[in-house]
């Protein structure tokens, strides 16, 4: 089975079929639209994120605890600027990704793994 063939080479089917179809939204809104550099940021860095993490050498890489909080801080960045009307949700992802960052900066530093809830898949 296809599916099969994906995770035997080490893919997540489930970040796969997350991504493509933000991928069309992304072309869309690019060719159809006139997106806020803001929101094009958010959907970009998620893309990227997303297809990033579908390749299991990197979601099992030590410091990939590091790279996913930072994305929060990135995420949190965007959605501040972006400009909505709950601003604090920006503003909450922007310090959760701060404090998450140095946290699994730290543990990444010293092999150790305060505040992790899991280090499964």
């Amino acid at each position: 089975m296809v599916l099969d063939a994906f995770r035997s080479r080490g893919f997540s089917v489930g970040r796969l079929l997350v991504t493509l179809p933000l991928v069309a939204l992304l072309a869309a809104a690019v060719l159809y639209g006139d997106p806020d550099p803001s929101s094009l940021a958010f959907v970009l860095t998620t893309v990227v994120f997303l297809a990033v993490s579908a390749v299991r050498r990197f979601r099992t890489h030590d410091a990939w605890p590091v790279v996913h909080t930072g994305m929060l801080f990135v995420w949190g960045l965007a959605l501040f600027f972006v400009g909505g009307d709950p601003r604090s949700y920006g503003l909450l992802l922007v310090v959760v990704g701060l404090v998450g960052a140095a946290v699994e900066t730290y543990n990444y530093r010293h092999g150790t793994s305060y505040g992790q809830i899991s280090r499964s898949e």
